[in-house]
């Protein structure tokens, strides 16, 4: 089964801000407790860019905590709730141009235009946004309102996050947790990353509040 991202009219955002993460786990239970665990995060990291795209900033997220960056995304984007991990591997980077990790196995894969990471995809309705982040051995990303199909493969139950069901599929030649809330679709893909640590990451995913909200 393969996982197509929808065509939208692709909007440059500036967020463009650096990332702060650590290999240490978080052990917050809601919203409320996001802002320590993205703190426990705040150690800086470089931003992590292919041979090709080579990407039109020097990172993402420059000068600011983990909870900080997807907070922005909350208040720019009210109607699309948006969940930021509190945990990512050791040596996790943001990636500093976007390419299509469902679809393709290798940046060097991608002959589109660069594309500013996070990409946002809006066609006037609730946008859809990714994270793509790279970490040893492979990379992962953060699908806010994803639209993409994984039909009738099945899955394996592998807990909760935001209090509803977490399920893994293999497909498209990686791994996939996704889970739906406010009727939105929102999913973890990683490929080359071992399978305990993209399920540790997407159960660390929190609900994120506006600032000021």
């Amino acid at each position: 089964m393969r996982l197509t991202s929808a065509t939208y009219w692709v909007v440059s955002i500036v967020l463009i801000v650096h990332v702060t993460v650590s290999a240490a786990a978080c052990s917050a239970t809601g919203p409320s407790a996001v802002g320590d665990a993205a703190e426990s995060l705040a150690t800086t990291a470089n931003t992590h860019g292919p041979t090709r795209p080579t990407g039109t900033s020097s990172g993402v997220f420059p000068g600011t905590t983990l909870l900080a960056a997807f907070s922005q995304m909350a208040n720019a984007w009210p109607s699309l709730p948006i969940f930021s991990p509190t945990y990512l591997p050791e040596g996790t980077k943001l990636a500093e141009s976007w390419w299509p990790l469902t679809e393709l196995a290798d940046p060097q894969e991608y002959e589109g235009p660069v594309v500013t990471n996070p990409r946002v995809l809006d066609d006037g309705s609730v946008p859809q946004v990714e994270v793509l982040f790279w970490a040893p051995h492979g990379w992962f990303a953060v699908l806010e309102n994803f639209r993409g199909d994984v039909g009738e493969t099945p899955g394996q139950k592998v807990g909760e996050v935001g209090g509803q069901t977490a399920t893994l599929y293999n497909v498209n030649g990686g791994m996939l947790v996704q889970w739906q809330y406010d009727g939105l679709w929102y999913g973890v893909f990683a490929r080359g990353i071992p399978q305990e640590e993209l399920v540790r990451v997407a159960k660390g995913m929190r609900l994120v509040t506006m600032v000021g909200g």
